[in-house]
């Protein structure tokens, strides 16, 4: 996976040259284990979203943190039903409006997920987002 991210990002000159790459194992911690109560999560963790969010389930109940979290596409799904039976809503966020709307799958490389209690109050696109019974 590093070897094709270096490729996909350098300059096809910069790509060839010969790189090496050394693994390392390194210990990990779970977000439960560190007693924080963040209010914004974010994660980008290239593929263990989900084992990530596991570490973290007290933590969430706990502080019910705002969270964006940039996902391939066929993690959406585990992720997505992580947060919806934690009764979490997806949205996306339109820059230049400054607001959160209804996310698009296909639009989007990330999503944030709020939690439902806290949406009141938010810039939200189209107010009805938050009359919807629809969650995540």
């Amino acid at each position: 996976h590093a070897g094709a991210t270096v490729k996909s990002r350098l300059s096809p000159v910069a790509a060839q040259k010969r790189l090496t790459y050394k693994e390392t194992v390194t210990k990990t911690l779970r977000v439960d284990d560190l007693s924080l109560s963040p209010d914004i999560v974010k994660i980008d963790i290239e593929g263990t979203e989900t084992e990530a969010l596991r570490g973290m389930e007290k933590t969430i109940e706990r502080a019910r943190p705002f969270f964006l979290i940039e996902f391939k596409p066929h993690h959406f799904s585990d992720i997505r039903d992580f947060f919806s039976r934690r009764s979490y809503r997806l949205f996306g966020y339109h820059f230049r409006k400054a607001a959160f709307e209804r996310f698009e799958e296909n639009r989007f490389r990330g999503g944030f997920f709020l939690p439902s209690e806290k949406c009141d109050g938010l810039p939200i696109s189209h107010p009805a987002l938050l009359r919807e019974h629809e969650r995540v």
